[in-house]
C-alpha cells in the first residue's frame, strides 16, 4: 500500500511541477503490450514518461533500470521495487552465462509493458547515441509486442 501511495504522490508531483504530458502521435493509449523506448538524459526520464501514461497503463508498465545504480541504498531499492516495480538488469555482467535480457523477457511474459532507454546510458549530447542491441533482440524474441518510440523533450527546463 505504501508503494502505491508513493507512486501516486510521485507521479502527481512530477506532473504538477513539470507539466509532463504525452502527445500520442501515430498511436493511442491502449492495453496492447508495448515496449516504450526513449532517449535518455536524466534519471527523471522514466519517472516523467511513466507519470505521463494513463493510470491503467502505468500499473502494467515497468521501467527497465540498471541494478548497479538502483540496488545501492535502501531508498533507491524501495523506489525501484515498491514504487515503480522496475525490471533490474545486470549491466556489469557479473555472471557471464546469464542472459541480461531474461528479466525483461520474464516481465513481458507476465503481460507487462516496458519502458527502456536503448542508448544504454544517459545522453547529454544533442540527438541520439547509437542503440545497444537489446531492443532489437527483445523485438525478435517477442514479435507481438509493439515497439513505441518516445521522444522526451524540454526536460532540461525542469531538471538541472
Amino acid at each position: 500500500m505504501i508503494g502505491y501511495l508513493s507512486a501516486f504522490l510521485l507521479t502527481s508531483v512530477a506532473r504538477l511541477l513539470t507539466g509532463a504530458r504525452s502527445l500520442w502521435l501515430g498511436c493511442a493509449p491502449t492495453r496492447t503490450q508495448r515496449i516504450y523506448f526513449a532517449n535518455h538524459t536524466s534519471h527523471g526520464d522514466f519517472v516523467l514518461l511513466w507519470a505521463s501514461l494513463p493510470p491503467a497503463l502505468r500499473r502494467r508498465t515497468r521501467p527497465v533500470a540498471g541494478a548497479d545504480y538502483w540496488q545501492k541504498g535502501q531508498l533507491r531499492r524501495f523506489i525501484i521495487n515498491r514504487v515503480f516495480n522496475g525490471v533490474l538488469v545486470d549491466r556489469e555482467r557479473r555472471d557471464p552465462s546469464a542472459d541480461p535480457l531474461q528479466p525483461m523477457l520474464d516481465a513481458l511474459d507476465e503481460g507487462h509493458s516496458l519502458i527502456m532507454f536503448p542508448e544504454g546510458t544517459r545522453n547529454l549530447e544533442e540527438g541520439l547515441l547509437p542503440f545497444k542491441g537489446g531492443l532489437y533482440r527483445l523485438g525478435q524474441a517477442r514479435p507481438t509486442v509493439e515497439l513505441v518510440p518516445v521522444w522526451i523533450a524540454n526536460l532540461n527546463r525542469v531538471m538541472p
